[in-house]
């Protein structure tokens, strides 16, 4: 059997970074074995498209992120844009608003729909009121990623940087930090087909209305662009898991005799303080 030097190697590197052609271009040979989009493929998207918004229409579901789609981040911002979508259709009502009406208005919205609560916290995104201290969370959270775990301490900071992380945060603060998402998208305006490619930037939004789906380089590429810049009451029916921690605390389901006003039909849904 015989081997691969790593003469040999470094020979073939130099070649391909000095622009020669050795023929050993792994990602060049992967390029050019991947079958890419179709004509076909292009057409029948967009009748999926039209029959997957009338089965949202006719379940009252919202696909909007489901599954391991990647990063915590991407769901928690795809599902914060939805929300707003929800609540005020386009760019220029999020802009004519006040970060608190927002903030207010969403947060209604969030505690009032049980469906969809469920199903950001099915995903392991928790939901962070705007008093920034109580937090709404499934059975199992994604951030912060403490494997064996079951109760932490949390600071400010620490808080804040899981809420940027993969929280849904409903804090006057984000609310604000979309605006400004919204004013560079509003800015960048739509692309000039006449002017030709060089109108069209990353931050270039064609529409009016928030477009979750057909705007992932304007809606999707704030991953990367944004870092993370009251009441110690216990509720009824609410667990607490302690001021200053995070953790699993008492949940309830339907029929018990403590029931859990968010909980739904049988799903238990927990409320924590973080922070005093």
């Amino acid at each position: 059997m015989e081997f691969v030097t790593p003469e040999e190697i470094a020979e073939l590197v130099v070649d391909e970074i000095a622009g020669g052609n050795t023929g050993k271009d792994v990602i060049a040979a992967i390029d050019g074995a991947v079958l890419g989009p179709s004509y076909r493929g292009g057409v029948l998207r967009g009748q999926a498209l039209d029959v997957l918004a009338r089965l949202e229409r006719e379940t009252g579901t919202h696909s909007v992120a489901l599954g391991q789609l990647g990063p915590p981040e991407l769901s928690k911002l795809l599902w914060e844009a939805e929300l707003l979508r929800l609540e005020y259709d386009t760019l220029a009502a999020v802009l004519a608003a006040r970060p608190e009406q927002i903030s207010e208005r969403i947060t209604y919205r969030v505690t009032t729909s049980i469906d969809m609560r469920d199903t950001m916290s099915s995903l392991g995104l928790a939901i962070l009121l705007p008093d920034g201290m109580r937090l709404i969370r499934g059975p199992s959270l994604r951030i912060p990623e403490l494997p064996g775990r079951r109760i932490v301490e949390v600071t400010p900071s620490d808080r804040d940087a899981w809420a940027d992380k993969g929280w849904v945060d409903l804090r006057t603060d984000n609310m604000a930090r979309w605006q400004k998402r919204f004013e560079q998208m509003h800015a960048a305006g739509a692309p000039h087909p006449e002017l030709g490619s060089d109108t069209i930037r990353l931050e270039s939004y064609p529409f009016a209305r928030i477009e979750i789906g057909s705007a992932p380089s304007s809606l999707g590429s704030w991953r990367t662009s944004w870092a993370a810049t009251g009441s110690n009451k216990r509720v009824p029916g609410v667990g607490v898991a302690g001021l200053g921690k995070i953790g699993r605390s008492s949940s309830w389901r339907k029929g018990s005799p403590d029931p859990c006003p968010m909980a739904g039909s049988g799903a238990p849904v927990s409320w924590y303080v973080l922070m005093p």
